[in-house]
């Protein structure tokens, strides 16, 4: 089943998609959300991010090629770190770059999307933890990101 967040009649919605329409639902599937009878032909609606998160976290150097190219070793933990949930766009958005960024790097993520509270799950339990995956494009503007890092006092001086 493929389950996806759309505007139409001036309102967001969430959807089940089916060949070239959208059965409405009554909220977040994840959250108990049903079929409400209501249909729209695809064509019609706007296509929105995949889910409406209260927060993003991420991974950095998620795999041994992107930190052998950092040049800052291999962590012995996960980097976890937070992104806005404004960095989140609807399909076909416009990424807009910082007028002062010169390096902007883009990697293909796979993205999970918790569908309830979670905390110190077992491994074994996680996936009862996923509503779903979606592909994410992760951008970073680097040469800023390399910036902060230098005058972050947390990460020392």
């Amino acid at each position: 089943m493929k389950y996806i967040r759309f505007e139409a009649e001036n309102g967001a919605f969430w959807g089940v998609e089916d060949g070239e329409v959208v059965r409405a639902l009554s909220g977040a599937p994840y959250e108990g959300g049903v079929e409400t009878g209501k249909e729209f032909s695809l064509r019609e609606v706007k296509r929105l991010a995949p889910c409406a998160p209260g927060k993003i976290v991420a991974v950095g150097k998620n795999y041994y090629d992107h930190a052998v190219e950092m040049r800052e070793g291999i962590p012995e933990n996960p980097i976890l770190f937070l992104k806005p949930v404004t960095a989140l766009l609807a399909p076909e958005g416009d990424i807009v770059a910082p007028a002062d960024a010169a390096q902007i790097d883009y990697e293909g993520e796979l993205a999970f999307v918790v569908g309830k509270k979670a905390r110190h799950v077992k491994a074994e339990q996680a996936m009862d933890y996923i509503f779903g995956v979606t592909c994410l494009n992760d951008v970073t503007a680097r040469d800023l990101q390399k910036k902060r890092r230098a005058v972050d006092p947390r990460q020392g001086v």
